[in-house]
């Protein structure tokens, strides 16, 4: 395999880490100072993605035949015969993501998320409908009362929002 494709990509995540960390002194901290501050999560996602760039480059490097060559042996495995990688797989998943996020405010994520979650089981090629239909209302309804209720976070309900503001689940 080829691997000045890979050494490439590697660099340029290492540039893109680098151009964040930049870009990232310049964001004022206002004025409601708080421990953490506006900047941290910037800094960790840039030096996370230069330090990892600047690793995956040197394991690129490092495995690069000896005379010189840009061939290196073969990683990973090969597709299941029965449910071979796709173009279209990855073209829908890439679709539905965007329609949910397109409808995840007005619908609410209670509404919006199970069948995204069900059509990615699908495209993935679940074909156990029972597990198609439960595991995304569980997963749905378990991170809602996880984040929403036991960490505070908002999460849009969409039309459901007066009935949840009525049942107390939401204050505003």
């Amino acid at each position: 395999m080829d691997s000045r494709r890979d050494l490439l990509i590697s660099v340029a995540v290492a540039c893109l880490g680098l151009a964040i960390l930049v870009m990232t002194g310049s964001i004022r901290t206002g004025i409601a100072r708080d421990v953490i501050g506006p900047r941290a999560f910037p800094y960790a996602i840039g030096a996370l993605l230069f330090v990892g760039g600047l690793v995956l480059s040197a394991r690129r490097l490092r495995r690069m035949n000896a005379e010189g060559l840009f061939l290196v042996p073969e990683e990973g495995t090969d597709d299941n015969p029965d449910h071979p990688a796709s173009a279209g797989r990855f073209l829908f998943i890439m679709v539905i993501s965007a329609v949910y996020a397109s409808v995840l405010m007005p619908l609410g994520y209670l509404i919006a998320t199970p069948p995204f979650v069900a059509l990615a089981f699908i495209a993935m090629g679940e074909r156990r409908w029972l597990y198609t239909a439960a595991v995304p209302l569980v997963w749905t309804l378990s991170t809602y009362l996880l984040f929403s209720q036991l960490l505070n976070v908002r999460i849009p309900v969409g039309p459901l929002a007066p009935i949840f503001r009525e049942l107390g689940l939401i204050i505003n």
